[in-house]
């Protein structure tokens, strides 16, 4: 099994890493892969999982999970960081906490960012 969350977005060649994963398993092997993206990148990474090989099982759009459990802990991030970090980086922090009035968090409930779960495996 190959398992990847909320970091692929960072990875500079998502081909590259869609194939490594594939290289490695063995045939049945699970790929198990959440991650955000624009929601026009989001929408072609299907077809890219598939053109390295990859059967998806199942998919899920889970955005509005996300801002719900975003909603739900805000309040105690912030006090987190307001209580921790200097002022000077709170910003950034807050970002990538996924705090309301962020772009990412503006971009999960706008729909110009997506946040989705694909369940895979190598034939």
């Amino acid at each position: 099994m190959v398992y990847n969350v909320e970091s692929s977005h960072c990875y500079g060649d998502m081909a590259a890493f869609i194939e490594q994963a594939y290289r490695i398993l063995r045939p049945g092997g699970i790929f198990c892969w959440t991650d955000l993206r624009d929601s026009e990148t989001m929408a072609l990474l299907p077809s890219m999982f598939e053109s390295k090989g990859f059967e998806i099982v199942e998919s899920s759009n889970v955005v509005q999970e996300v801002i719900k459990a975003l909603d739900e802990i805000n309040d105690q991030k912030m006090k987190a960081i307001e209580d921790n970090v200097p002022k000077s980086v709170r910003r950034s922090f807050e970002t990538f906490a996924g705090i309301r009035g962020t772009p990412v968090y503006e971009g999960f409930v706008s729909g110009s960012m997506a946040y989705h779960r694909h369940l895979m495996r190598k034939p």
